[in-house]
């Protein structure tokens, strides 16, 4: 475990919310057979319900968050992404159609890549800067070749740490996720999954415990939620919940990954 990094005067414990707009793209991710008319129909409640719900809240937090979008998912749903840009939130990069980006050649890894920037470009009026994704054996090289400042997918540690890339610490920043922040450990479910539904009480003492152990080292937090799955009434209640528990603790920082990753790829060391 390395060493807890220095954030900025009077920051003991950054906390990122991102939220993936995966849309009907998630069940393409979690169902090996083809989604069915109820699976896209939970897919569709996330642009459609839980996002107006986790911009209400974000805005009653006085918040800001990160949203990674897909580049289909923008273009389908480009109301919603201009609103969460119109709110000051960060859109990331979440590929084009949620590929894999193992299952991809390099060229076409690359060529997904620039697709995915030109539409979130169009729609937002700057390219993403960061990028999640099931990564490749070239992920990380065209990442920095395309110039990201950040990927947020691994899981080998729990601290932000520098990339190598051609065997040497690149200025891409990793910022680590883990399946105890991340919703869909919880409350993903269809037809046929052998997975119960937690509930949103159950999960809130996860998600405080998860938050007081990083608190007390110093380190950072990075929630990996879904709008179809954490916008339900209840949960997006509890959620709340857990923000506000936060708050009580001084030296928390609610930030955008974008600038964590920039604070990070300043003060880590090559």
């Amino acid at each position: 475990m390395k060493g807890a990094i220095e954030w900025p005067k009077g920051v003991r414990c950054p906390v990122v919310l991102s939220f993936d707009l995966d849309a009907e793209l998630l069940w393409k991710v979690w169902l090996e057979r083809k989604p069915s008319i109820i699976d896209t129909s939970q897919g569709r409640y996330g642009p459609r319900v839980g996002l107006p719900r986790v911009l209400s809240l974000l805005r009653r937090q006085g918040v800001k968050a990160t949203f990674f979008v897909p580049g289909w998912v923008a273009e389908k749903y480009a109301d919603s992404v201009e609103q969460v840009v119109k709110e000051g939130h960060e859109i990331a990069h979440h590929g084009y159609m949620h590929e894999d980006c193992s299952m991809l050649s390099r060229e076409e890894e690359r060529a997904m890549l620039r697709k995915g920037s030109k539409v979130l470009e169009r729609l937002t009026g700057r390219r993403p800067r960061g990028f999640r994704l099931m990564p490749g054996k070239n992920t990380f090289e065209l990442l920095a070749e395309e110039g990201f400042l950040y990927d947020s997918v691994l899981m080998d540690d729990d601290q932000p740490y520098r990339i190598s890339v051609g065997g040497k610490p690149s200025d891409l920043v990793e910022l680590p996720v883990c399946f105890a922040f991340n919703d869909t450990a919880y409350f993903v479910y269809t037809f046929g999954m052998a997975k119960p539904l937690l509930t949103p009480r159950e999960v809130e003492l996860v998600y405080k415990d998860e938050f007081d152990a990083m608190y007390e080292e110093g380190r950072y937090c990075m929630f990996m939620l879904h709008p179809q799955l954490i916008g339900r009434a209840s949960r997006l209640a509890m959620l709340e919940r857990t923000i506000a528990h936060m708050k009580m603790s001084p030296g928390v920082w609610f930030a955008t990954a974008e600038e964590v990753a920039e604070h990070c790829q300043k003060s880590l060391p090559h």
